[in-house]
């Protein structure tokens, strides 16, 4: 397992966030015409991060409005662009989310090493909200638009990665065409992904079929690793495939070790019908109707309509009560920071080291 515990982990998530900006603020402002310019220092504030700008010439024209809007976009986040006696000054906001994935994982850890346990949020009691992968059976996770489906499916293969090694847990990740939420896990270390990312083209059915194919009961009765099969807006998935998506889904469901997380805005789809039964797990997030409601849940009463946005959501599973809770949140900068912490520390426990290449930073940052 990788070892947050002992290590100054926030530490240098910190540290990399500063050293991410203050690059990413170099490189954009550079672009008008003010490449001699470097972050020279700053401060940390409770609610923003001040970054002081050197432009070698504190009278020359800079425009600030286009210079602060295309940061914003880059960084993701609300940036105030103003001049300072040395040059430029930056004041970037920083976003506090009701539950925080790095603050929950240090106040309560993470799941026990080989469980294939995923950590999606804290509860109204305050007490973690786990997806047991190996128990907990496939799972729906419905949601309106901005709801934060992708949110929390990240959140689900980044804590399983974390907590298992590549033969405890593999990874067959497939996003919408038009999304690029995923596409950062290529950047698990070797062995974690059973294939690369891949959009929701006719390649995802093909190696669906070989999956379906390749999955025999073992001799030895035991199935390992765990493969979890992670499927962003299936609605999409299945109007461009429908029969030819059905036949190797449908396989897989009933498949012992794999485990499918599908999302959906559109749960009162009817193509749910046909796959009904499998699902034993439901995280559902706002939804529209309560005809939406009740196809996301399986309730007929369930208030999954009064949800109140981004990231609240609702957990049910089989034989317990439907479970209220906040998703946890990870920005671009904490992903990107655990993921090349992942890959510098693959087969040792997880130690953050001083530094990372720039060049690296640039590819794995998700820009807007």
């Amino acid at each position: 397992m990788h070892d947050f515990m002992d290590s100054n982990w926030a530490e240098a998530c910190l540290q990399h966030r500063l050293e991410m900006e203050s690059y990413l603020i170099e490189t954009v402002l550079a672009r008008y015409g003010q490449q001699r310019l470097a972050v020279t220092g700053g401060q940390v504030a409770e609610n923003e991060v001040r970054y002081q700008i050197w432009t070698g010439d504190p009278t020359a024209v800079f425009p600030l409005r286009a210079g602060q809007s295309e940061l914003s976009q880059k960084l993701g986040l609300p940036v105030k662009l103003s001049r300072h006696q040395s040059g430029l000054m930056a004041r970037v906001t920083k976003q506090q989310p009701p539950v925080a994935l790095m603050g929950l994982m240090e106040q309560f850890g993470l799941p026990p090493q080989g469980m294939a346990t995923a950590v999606v949020g804290l509860d109204a009691r305050g007490r973690t909200v786990d997806l047991d992968c190996g128990h907990d059976g496939h799972v729906l996770i419905a949601g309106k638009h901005g709801s934060g489906k992708s949110s929390l499916l990240r959140n689900i293969i980044l804590t399983l990665a974390l907590t298992n090694r590549a033969n405890d847990v593999q990874f067959l990740l497939i996003q919408d065409a038009h999304s690029s939420d995923l596409i950062s896990f290529n950047y698990l270390p070797d062995g974690y992904l059973l294939h690369p990312v891949i959009g929701q083209g006719q390649n995802s059915v093909r190696v669906l079929q070989r999956l379906a194919d390749k999955m025999v009961y073992p001799a030895n009765g035991r199935w390992h690793p765990q493969i979890i099969v992670i499927i962003d807006n299936i609605n999409a998935l299945l109007a461009k495939h429908g029969i030819d998506l059905l036949a190797p889904l449908t396989r897989l469901l009933i498949t012992r070790g794999i485990t499918i997380i599908m999302s959906t805005a559109q749960p009162e789809d009817p193509i749910f019908s046909y796959i009904n039964d499998s699902i034993r797990t439901r995280l559902v997030g706002k939804v529209n109707t309560i005809e939406q409601a009740r196809a996301a849940t399986g309730k007929p009463i369930s208030q999954a309509e009064r949800l109140l946005g981004q990231g609240d959501f609702l957990q049910i599973t089989a034989n317990h009560t439907p479970r209220y809770f906040q998703a946890a949140y990870h920005d671009q900068y904490e992903l990107s920071f655990l993921l090349l912490r992942l890959r510098q520390n693959q087969g040792a426990p997880f130690t953050p080291a001083p530094t990372i290449p720039k060049p690296i930073w640039s590819n794995l940052i998700q820009t807007q």
